[in-house]
């Protein structure tokens, strides 16, 4: 079994959880191929050694709702018609706030692909130190919204938010995309 890995990752957290799955699946016996979607071209896909994938994995950032170069998942995923797809977003919000995730998700993925697509979420981190001056700008006001907030009308990721800002934050561990690992492999 051929498995593509898509790596959407810009600070690192992504990359680390594409790792992750790379190893699992590797371990299980797969043939595992990963590329970063920086670049990304379908024939760079289809000159990877055995053939077409029968599984296409992206791992990317949601970055205020979108999720980076998801575009070249779906350029996959109309490629690669009879693979399996997995995708999954990595932010800093909890993956049990399900109902925003999955609008994250339906409003990135044309229907067709959303409908293909097993989706999941973990939680990335916020590495300030590494941070581009756009993201900066944009998470300098996401804070001050926070902060405008009341505090009771504020969820508890937000409030870590504020409680963190300007540290380095990382919640990438391999338990939290253990679910997804079994659907992976149970099936």
């Amino acid at each position: 079994m051929k498995a593509l890995i898509l790596n959407a990752s810009i600070y690192g957290h992504s990359g680390r959880y594409a790792e992750m799955i790379a190893s699992a699946l590797t371990d299980a016996g797969w043939d595992v191929h990963t590329l970063t979607t920086k670049g990304f071209t379908i024939e760079a896909a289809r000159e990877t050694p055995g053939g077409e994938p029968d599984l296409v994995v992206y791992a990317g950032g949601n970055y205020a709702g979108k999720l980076h170069d998801v575009k070249a998942f779906v350029s996959a995923a109309h490629a690669f018609k009879g693979a399996r797809l997995a995708l999954l977003s990595v932010a800093w919000a909890d993956p049990s706030r399900t109902d925003e995730v999955d609008k994250v998700h339906r409003a990135n993925l044309p229907s067709d692909v959303y409908a293909r697509t097993e989706r999941f979420h973990a939680r990335g981190g916020l590495a300030h130190s590494k941070v581009s001056f756009a993201h900066k700008a944009a998470l300098t006001g996401v804070h001050a919204f926070m902060k405008a907030t009341p505090a009771s009308k504020r969820h508890a990721n937000d409030q870590e938010m504020l409680d963190t800002w300007g540290t380095d934050t990382d919640f990438v561990k391999r338990d939290t995309i253990e679910p997804m690992l079994k659907a992976l492999l149970d099936s």
